[in-house]
């Protein structure tokens, strides 16, 4: 009875390590799909190869409404790490954004005057950030991406 009990015990232990290993993967991966450098192609490419598209969609956006739209998008989706890219349908605007939860990590946008990308880590990039969201506006063709794992 006490071998029973032991092995049952030693058992028990082991499938529940499973779980924390599962988590510390989940964590790596996080890590590799929030440091994607809008500036990098391939670290674009990086990301979309191992995301899926879960939603595309003209959508007319007020200014300064961008993040109400991300909000709605959002609410149909169980994912944490979002990729989100827009353009006009001329081509002559465009945001990518790179979103964990609520907090936004990077921001590009282009237009007429050029591109401007943010890596958000301080105060004054959170700032520049939603300066430049607060620019989108209009009809925007949006798609949005997740992460799905891969190699």
């Amino acid at each position: 009875m006490l071998a029973e009990g032991i092995a049952k015990s030693l058992k028990d232990l082991a499938e529940s390590i499973e779980p924390v290993q599962k988590v510390q993967r989940i964590r790596q991966m996080d890590m590799v799909y929030t440091n994607v450098d809008f500036s990098d192609p391939m670290s674009v490419a990086g990301f979309l190869s191992k995301s899926k598209m879960t939603h595309s969609g003209l959508h007319i956006i007020n200014e300064g409404a961008l993040l109400e739209v991300i909000t709605e998008i959002r609410a149909k989706l169980a994912e944490d790490v979002l990729y989100v890219s827009g353009i006009t349908q001329d081509g002559t605007k465009s945001f990518k954004l790179l979103l964990r939860g609520s907090q936004i990590l990077a921001v590009e946008y282009r237009d007429s005057k050029g591109v401007e990308t943010v890596k958000v880590d301080s105060d004054f990039q959170v700032r520049r950030a939603l300066e430049l969201i607060s620019n989108v506006s209009g009809p925007y063709m949006i798609n949005v991406w997740v992460p799905v794992g891969g190699v």
